[in-house]
């Protein structure tokens, strides 16, 4: 996803399509036809933040490749979290 002014645009305006037309967290990728699982998961972050008046920066914070990721017990990823082990 390119950060331009006209991009962030059609994101917000995709955010209010979603959030109005009820479109399921699930099929968000398939419904705008986004081809990266990494674009599909910001706009799942930006869409549960806005209906829910949530701030999920932590979660959107951390860099993952969905597009690697996705299939290997991911689905529907809306970011993530560090968790220590030892």
């Amino acid at each position: 996803m390119v950060c331009d002014s006209g991009f962030m645009d059609e994101f917000d305006e995709m955010v209010a399509q979603a959030i109005e037309k009820g479109v399921s967290l699930s099929r968000l990728k398939s419904h705008f036809s986004l081809t990266s699982e990494s674009d599909a998961a910001r706009l799942r972050a930006a869409v549960l933040e806005r209906k829910m008046g949530v701030d999920l920066s932590s979660v959107k914070s951390l860099k993952l490749d969905f597009d690697v990721l996705v299939g290997r017990n991911i689905e529907n990823p809306v970011g993530g979290v560090v968790l220590p082990v030892g």
